[in-house]
């Protein structure tokens, strides 16, 4: 054989080697289909976030429709949502008023952000920075 047949038949092989790697496999059964994962039953309990009408350390968020509530131990930062509630808050960076109608003494506060109406806020210590967005709303 000259040189030249015997490099054919190599490369030939060595094709026909790599190409075989490349095959499926000789196992015909079919895929198996993929099926739903049952979901989890839907929960009557609701929970409500760590910083719902509590501290969770930074923030709270103050949500309810009327009555008298209170955070006496303030929070880095206090959001008040809801209508028709009286509040007590303690030591705060900042407060923010989204509700309407609310009643809010705060013991002392750096800012007060009011986005809500007819709000009152009775500031006890210090005269907070105050950006009254909303309408009918007093601050003293």
């Amino acid at each position: 054989m000259n040189t030249r047949s015997i490099a054919a038949v190599v490369l030939a092989t060595s094709a026909a080697l790599l190409l075989a790697g490349c095959t499926a496999d000789s196992d015909n059964s079919p895929s198996p289909k993929p099926t739903a994962s049952e979901k989890a039953a839907p929960s009557d309990e609701y929970t409500p976030a760590a910083y719902q009408n509590a501290c969770d350390g930074t923030q709270a968020v103050l949500d309810h429709e009327g009555g008298e509530h209170s955070l006496e131990d303030g929070c880095e930062s206090v959001s008040v949502v809801g209508s028709g509630s009286k509040y007590t808050i303690g030591a705060t960076n900042t407060l923010t008023v989204e509700g309407d109608n609310l009643d809010i003494r705060v013991e002392k506060v750096d800012k007060i952000l009011l986005l809500g109406a007819n709000n009152k806020v009775h500031v006890t210590d210090g005269e907070p920075a105050v950006d009254d967005q909303g309408s009918g709303n007093t601050i003293d």
